[in-house]
């Protein structure tokens, strides 16, 4: 993979969205890594995005991480499921082709309860961050409406 690759990156979402993705989305041609070019603003990641709907809240990160298969791969620019108890788990492959540059990923859902995102790199979670609107707002990395993460 050209750049700096970031090869999963996992995210679940309880209560609000559902979308999923498997481990092995991106090597199996589930899904398609998104490349960030130097310069560019902004990059939506919903169309292409893979999906697995956790219905009985069972799932962690490490049971996502080996399962394979009955992923699903979402056709809409912004994926939304409704409001829904299940946790959604997305995963999506990100190239940042400019390695000194740094990004921001952002959940553009302030209405999210909880949020848990991993970044995963060949089947080891390298960053976590838990947050949603349940949690105190200066818990947040970032003081903005949505979620914005930031990972290099």
């Amino acid at each position: 993979m050209p750049g700096n690759a970031h090869p999963w990156l996992f995210l679940t979402l309880a209560s609000l969205l559902s979308s999923a993705f498997g481990a092995d989305a991106s090597e199996s041609g589930v899904s398609k890594t998104v490349a960030v070019e130097r310069g560019e603003m902004s990059v939506n990641i919903g169309r292409g995005i893979a999906y697995r709907v956790d219905a009985d809240n069972i799932w962690d990160a490490e049971d996502i991480l080996e399962l394979e298969g009955g992923w699903q791969v979402s056709d809409a620019e912004t994926p939304n499921f409704g409001v829904d108890a299940s946790a959604y788990w997305f995963q999506r492959t990100i190239s940042v082709l400019d390695p000194d540059s740094s990004y921001l990923l952002e959940i553009a859902c302030p209405a999210l309860d909880d949020i848990n995102l991993y970044f995963v790199r060949v089947k080891v979670v390298i960053g976590k961050y838990e947050t949603g609107d349940r949690q105190v707002f200066s818990s947040r990395p970032y003081s903005a409406p949505g979620f914005p993460f930031s990972h290099t």
